[in-house]
């Protein structure tokens, strides 16, 4: 196998890093496989078959006593009719997400049934899984990303950038937080949701509920070298060091 830029053979790479996937109509199943796994009960040719999704992500969390905001899914047959049911469990507003991820219009912050209506016939037009979530009251945000099992790099969102941050997250301005002010109990949750996921590189963003103190995982991502943002430097060389630290040096590192 090469890579397409050069040629060069994936073997002579000390380190290749797996960033993204396609994504298939099969990937439901791996949430269901793995809370099959979590409850002792034997799945047959049903582990891991797609690339996870926010779904499988949260049930993996879930299954492993990581705390996530309550989320519900529904087939679209039922959750068009749902909103009573959905207001009544996560009181108003809710949040409407792609059960694939993305941002934009694949996010909407549900206060009335004619928002969700209208969110609802859209992502049936566009053939997009919608999932429910409550919409935790927060009074922090932090990115945090954890590779060789600890927080090596952190953001965090000002209170200008919060309020919109289900809508159109905006890490690419956000502050670098020096990892000796992030608290120990956000980088032991982010430490251990990249474990629950098995990524080697992560970058989990964690909301604090400001009623309850507590830290959440709202989602968690393989890929955290971005193009952009303050902290992209700092990160990048953070992991060349960490690479450079437990793989084979006198190969070349796919960047």
């Amino acid at each position: 196998m090469t890579e397409i830029m050069e040629g060069r053979d994936l073997r002579e790479f000390a380190s290749v890093h797996m960033l993204s996937y396609p994504r298939g109509a099969t990937n439901l199943l791996n949430s269901v496989a793995d809370y099959l796994n979590s409850q002792g009960v034997r799945g047959v040719n049903v582990d891991m078959l797609d690339a996870p999704t926010k779904l499988y992500k949260y049930v993996r969390m879930a299954n492993r006593d990581i705390p996530v905001p309550a989320t519900t899914y529904l087939p679209h047959a039922r959750l068009r009719n749902a909103f009573p049911e959905l207001a009544e469990s996560f009181d108003l507003p809710f949040v409407l997400k792609s059960v694939a991820g993305g941002a934009g219009r694949s996010r909407t912050v549900v206060g009335d049934a004619s928002t969700f209506d209208e969110a609802v016939r859209r992502a049936a037009r566009e053939q997009v899984r919608l999932l429910a979530q409550e919409l935790v009251p927060a009074d922090a945000h932090h990115r945090l990303v954890v590779f060789g099992g600890r927080v090596r790099a952190a953001q965090e969102l000002d209170e200008a950038e919060e309020s919109d941050l289900l809508r159109r997250p905006r890490w690419e301005g956000a502050p670098s937080l020096p990892l000796d002010e992030v608290p120990e109990s956000a980088a032991e949750l982010a430490v251990a949701a990249a474990r629950a996921m098995k990524y080697d590189l992560a970058a989990v963003h964690l909301i604090r509920n400001w009623t309850t103190a507590q830290w959440q995982v709202v989602d968690i991502s393989a890929g955290p070298l971005a193009g952009a943002g303050l902290y992209v430097e700092g990160v990048s060389t953070a992991y060349a060091r960490f690479l450079a630290e437990t793989t084979r040096t006198d190969q070349p590192l796919l960047g």
